[in-house]
C-alpha cells in the first residue's frame, strides 16, 4: 500500500509541474526597455510624451504604424503614454522605461524615445544604455508552483489515507 501512495504522490507532483509549465504559456510576457540619461530634466520626459513628439515616432515605427489600421492615433498615443514611465533617481538624471508585450516593439520604441529625449535635452548623454528585460512570472516559477501544488495534494492524500487506516 505504501508503494501505491508513493506512486500517487509522484503522479500528482509530476501532473502539477506539467500543468504549471503549460499554464506559463497562457501568461503573456511583458518586456521593458530601460535606459538612463545624465543631464536630462523631467521636463524633457513630458515633452517627449506630447502628441507632437509621439506622432512622428509612431508613423516611423515598424511595430506601431500597422496598428493605425485598426486603432485611432489618439488611442495609440494614450496606450504608449500608459506604457511609458520616467523617474529621476538623482538631479539631472532621468531613467526611461517603455513596456510592451512584444520584445522587438519595446526595443524599437524605447530606442525612439531615447533619441527623442536626447534631442529634447541637448548635452544629455546616456549613462546606462538601452536594455530590454522580461518581467513577470517565468516558466520556472510556474513549473515550481505546479510541482508544489502537486506535492501538497499528495501530502493531503497521504494524511487522509493515514487517518483512515488509524481509525480502522
Amino acid at each position: 500500500m505504501r508503494n501505491h501512495l508513493l506512486l500517487i504522490g509522484v503522479i500528482l507532483a509530476t501532473s502539477g509541474a506539467i500543468l504549471g509549465f503549460t499554464a506559463s504559456f497562457l501568461v503573456s510576457r511583458r518586456w521593458v526597455a530601460r535606459a538612463t540619461l545624465e543631464g536630462a530634466e523631467a521636463s524633457a520626459s513630458r515633452r517627449a510624451l506630447e502628441k507632437e513628439s509621439l506622432t512622428p515616432m509612431i508613423l516611423q515605427s515598424l511595430s506601431f504604424r500597422p496598428k493605425l489600421d485598426f486603432t485611432p492615433m489618439d488611442e495609440l498615443i494614450e496606450q504608449i503614454r500608459e506604457n511609458c514611465a520616467f523617474s529621476a533617481p538623482a538631479p539631472n538624471r532621468l531613467t526611461m522605461e517603455f513596456t510592451d508585450d512584444d520584445r522587438d516593439a519595446a526595443l524599437e520604441f524605447g530606442n525612439a524615445l531615447l533619441h527623442r529625449l536626447s534631442d529634447l535635452a541637448p548635452g544629455a548623454h546616456v549613462t546606462e544604455p538601452l536594455r530590454v528585460t522580461e518581467t513577470g512570472p517565468t516558466r520556472a516559477l510556474f513549473t515550481g508552483a505546479g510541482l508544489a501544488a502537486g506535492l501538497l495534494l499528495a501530502a493531503i492524500a497521504w494524511l487522509g489515507f493515514r487517518r483512515q487506516t488509524v481509525s480502522q
